[in-house]
């Protein structure tokens, strides 16, 4: 964008022909030398959200393009418009709360992390509640020398926000292209617990696998299989479920072989379990 002129960001649906349909504007005037990113964030719609918190463009100045040392920038931000104040801690490597008290609209100042395998626990700022817990592979996937913003995004209670995604963490890297979304390692739900228990037989499987799910009450799950960088491999859509057990049939046919999460989207939550295919 030029420096020092007064513009207008104009955000429009992927289906718009033209300015006019833009949904919202945005007008900025931005000083010369500025690195800045813009996260788009908020509720468009006047019902069916809870809360319905407007939409609007967040601004992060001193953006960074590449790690300042040798090893990986992460700037955070908080997305999720149901959900409260939480922390972030990890537990795999440094054993400590690496983001403290980040609220709805914030980015937390860039964290110079070494490039390595975290895990992320993301927790109410009581410390009480483990919302969910996130591989976050920087190693793995080669950031070394990277700046990445992690974003928190869609919705702790699903149910109570138009059937939207479930709460989730997605990495924006410097190379641009679609959002990677970071693989959960275990998850809880802040309001209660459908899903009580999950097995898979063949594991490894080959060409398909058979999933039992334990329910506290019938409802519905929807399915998908997430390859080690955290995108979504296979999506198997929703299915119903019963009070008890239901045994879900997936057809794995044309998959890699390889270790996938395979994640269960109810309501009340997120949860995921190991999958292996072996051909």
């Amino acid at each position: 964008m030029q420096a020092g002129v007064d513009l207008t960001l104009s955000i429009a649906p992927a289906t718009s022909t033209s300015v006019a349909d833009a949904i919202a504007d945005f007008s900025y005037n931005l000083p010369a030398g500025g690195s800045f990113i813009l996260v788009a964030n908020g509720i468009v719609s006047p019902s069916g959200y809870n809360p319905a918190t407007p939409f609007d463009i967040y601004v992060a100045a001193d953006a960074r393009e590449s790690a300042q040392g040798s090893g990986t920038d992460v700037l955070v931000f908080h997305g999720c418009t149901d959900a409260p104040t939480v922390d972030v801690f990890e537990s795999a490597v440094v054993n400590t709360t690496i983001v403290d008290d980040i609220s709805y609209g914030e980015f937390a100042g860039y964290l110079e992390l070494p490039t390595l395998d975290f895990t992320l626990q993301v927790r109410t700022a009581d410390g009480a509640t483990t919302v969910a817990t996130y591989a976050a592979p920087l190693q793995t996937l080669n950031l070394e020398g990277a700046a990445l913003t992690v974003l928190a995004s869609g919705f702790l209670a699903p149910g109570s926000n138009s059937n939207g995604p479930a709460f989730g963490l997605w990495a924006a890297l410097p190379s641009g292209g679609a959002l990677v979304q970071l693989p959960v390692v275990t998850s809880t739900s802040s309001i209660d617990r459908m899903i009580t228990g999950t097995s898979a037989w063949p594991n490894p499987a080959n060409e398909k696998v058979s999933i039992r799910v334990n329910s506290l009450r019938d409802g519905v799950a929807a399915f998908d299989l997430l390859d080690a960088t955290g995108r979504v491999a296979r999506a198997f859509g929703q299915r119903g479920l019963s009070q008890g057990s239901s045994d879900i049939n997936l057809d794995l046919q044309g998959l890699t072989e390889g270790t996938y999460q395979l994640r269960l989207i109810t309501e009340s939550g997120v949860n995921s379990m190991p999958i292996m295919v072996a051909r």
